[in-house]
């Protein structure tokens, strides 16, 4: 990840961009451009990347390290499939038979 960010920030120099990923690399970059070690307690404690949290990483000029904020959003998980609009191919079936 951190490999990526600076690809990332010499081809788009002055530029805003977005990356999506999973919590384990984001928490893993947000450790390592903190300056902390990078141990199992640093990525696996209160700093963890929340589900559909965002962190922004904004290189200021001159200054050596960059500018890391994390923000969370609150996220509730559903209590059933069909909260999500989801249905499985069975109740499909059923309301495709009842229908027609």
């Amino acid at each position: 990840m951190v490999a990526f960010v600076e690809r990332a920030r010499r081809r788009h120099a002055g530029e805003c961009i977005a990356c999506v990923s999973h919590g384990d690399p984001i928490t893993i970059l947000r450790v390592t451009l903190s300056g902390r070690d990078l141990t199992l307690p640093a990525i696996r404690g209160a700093d963890y990347a929340g589900l559909g949290s965002v962190t922004e990483v904004t290189f200021h000029p001159g200054e050596e390290r960059p500018q890391v904020t994390y923000l969370t959003v609150p996220w509730t998980q559903p209590t059933r499939i069909a909260d999500c609009g989801l249905r499985n191919q069975d109740e499909r079936t059923e309301s495709a038979a009842s229908e027609g």
